[in-house]
């Protein structure tokens, strides 16, 4: 059955402990609004890997050093779209359990666009803690890419991918491949006023996602789970998924929050059936 996307309120325990712990820093001012930063990574999360997270934690530590703003929240962002192996509603839970073991990064399950994402967070960060800790905050947005032609939103990037002079992944000599690292030079000098921050990105997302999907196609967990590719509660959830893909077994779980059908059904939270893994 087609999913869609609802807006759910966002789970921010994790940015309001560490609004807490940063407010009584030397460089916070207790008599004016101080800036602090928000990360958002919109993916395709087809599935979590670890690397997504180590990629938030280095962005993280990027921003802090290089725009000297301390990041207080960071969101995974799973896209609605329909054409991958996995279900949105899988991956969202997927998203869910590699985040249990972050004290930064959470789930936002709504599906959205980036640049709607990107304000919504934003909107709700202020509603609900702009007034936090005794001290006033204003949440500043930096969007997350490891390709620059994914910047499309108007906040700041931090980029974690190619370098700029790097040779693209077509034949080599090849006036595309000219054209392409052109590109990313003219994307990366002209950001319309946004800030950028680069860096070398140390794993390849796409490689690793057709081992795991290919691992999954053929329900090799044992395999999945020696590559250390993903999280043992991203694997358990993805045991669980194939386990009730196997035994086709006629059983609902609790969906992930903000996850519903167009009959506002739940969604199986780790996939009840063969669409939830391979719509």
């Amino acid at each position: 059955m087609r999913q869609k996307a609802k807006l759910a309120d966002l789970a921010l325990s994790k940015a309001e402990t560490r609004l807490s712990q940063i407010a009584g820093g030397d460089h916070i001012d207790a008599n004016k609004t101080n800036e602090v930063a928000v990360l958002v990574w919109c993916s395709h999360c087809n599935p979590v890997q670890r690397a997504h997270m180590e990629l938030i934690q280095r962005a993280a530590q990027l921003v802090e050093r290089e725009a000297q703003l301390p990041v207080v929240a960071a969101f995974l962002v799973p896209d609605a779209q329909e054409n991958l192996e996995l279900s949105f509603g899988l991956r969202v839970s997927l998203c869910q359990r590699a985040c249990e073991e972050s004290d930064l990064v959470e789930t936002c399950s709504w599906g959205w666009d980036c640049p709607r994402t990107i304000e919504r967070i934003v909107h709700q960060l202020t509603a609900k803690l702009s007034w936090s800790g005794g001290l006033r905050w204003n949440f500043k947005p930096w969007c997350l890419v490891t390709h620059f032609e994914d910047a499309v939103c108007q906040a700041d990037v931090v980029y974690v991918g190619q370098a700029v002079n790097a040779p693209s992944e077509d034949p080599p000599g090849t006036e595309l491949q000219a054209k392409i690292r052109e590109a990313r030079r003219r994307i990366y000098e002209e950001r319309g006023g946004s800030k950028v921050i680069a860096s070398a990105q140390p794993v390849s997302f796409v490689q690793q996602e057709m081992q795991l999907l290919q691992l999954l196609e053929r329900h090799e967990l044992e395999l999945v789970a020696s590559s250390g590719l993903v999280s043992c509660k991203v694997l358990e959830c993805l045991r669980h998924a194939l386990d009730e893909d196997t035994s086709h077994a006629d059983v609902g779980l609790p969906g992930p929050a903000g996850v519903q059908s167009e009959t506002e059904s739940p969604v199986g939270g780790c996939g009840t059936c063969h669409e939830m893994l391979y719509p």
